[in-house]
């Protein structure tokens, strides 16, 4: 998916994931149990236990471990009053023991659009004016509809044929008794296929995450109290 709010979509019943457009990296508004709270019906985010603002646009899907909705109030009682809407659990990947693991990806496609509609080119739309004019008790508008030849097609003008789309991925994981990490970054870019090959419709995206935990020390076979130290930090730019 290319953003997060894409892979919500079918993830269970009862969540509504609605485009607010069209155009390439638009967002989606996310309903978990329909609209409730007054002037915010905004579902909690927490993102590796940390609760976030402003949703989880900034999170690039392929860092993503698991997601999980918790819909009642049951579940989200933890949360308080802030869960009214819903709850949604973001877990980002982690390093795991062993030898250092490197992914790389890369994807390319092109779009098109699935249908273009009928026009007349300007000879015939000169005609049919003509035609109303008349029919309608007016003058001839165009003296010579066929010197207009066929014209312009702007339909075409508009559309950006072939629109390319990219997306760039890199991770570097792995674990040891100390330290665990997990580093990763990604490019994303895709152009629009309404608005001609002018930039103006096109969506790019960077990201950088670095997931890291440090054990500064570990006695839990020697004593039951304050037996573990663990440092985590999650750092990630978009």
């Amino acid at each position: 998916p290319i953003r997060v709010d894409d892979a919500l979509k079918g993830l269970a019943a009862g969540i509504n994931v609605t485009s607010n457009s069209g155009q390439p990296g638009a967002g989606s508004t996310i309903r978990v149990r329909g609209i409730g709270t007054v002037n915010n019906s905004d579902p909690l985010y927490i993102v590796d236990g940390m609760p976030v603002e402003d949703g989880i646009a900034f999170i690039n899907p392929n860092d993503i471990a698991s997601i999980e909705v918790l819909k009642d109030a049951a579940s989200g009682a933890v949360y308080g009053a802030r869960a009214a809407n819903g709850v949604i659990l973001v877990t980002t990947k982690s390093g795991s023991k062993g030898k250092v693991n490197v992914n790389y990806s890369f994807s390319y496609s092109l779009q098109n659009p699935w249908r273009k509609r009928e026009m007349l080119n300007a000879m015939e739309y000169a005609t049919m004016m003509n035609e109303g004019s008349l029919n309608n008790g007016g003058n001839i508008i165009y003296a010579d509809p066929a010197s207009y030849g066929e014209g312009t097609n702007w339909q075409n003008e508009v559309f950006n044929d072939n629109a390319p789309q990219m997306n760039h991925q890199l991770s570097i994981s792995g674990a040891s008794d100390k330290v665990n990490y997990y580093l990763s970054a990604g490019y994303f870019s895709q152009d629009g296929i309404i608005g001609g090959n002018w930039d103006r419709s096109n969506y790019k995206r960077f990201s950088l995450r670095s997931n890291t935990s440090y054990t500064l020390f570990d006695d839990t076979k020697e004593r039951s109290w304050l037996n573990k130290m663990v440092l985590t930090s999650n750092i990630t730019y978009t």
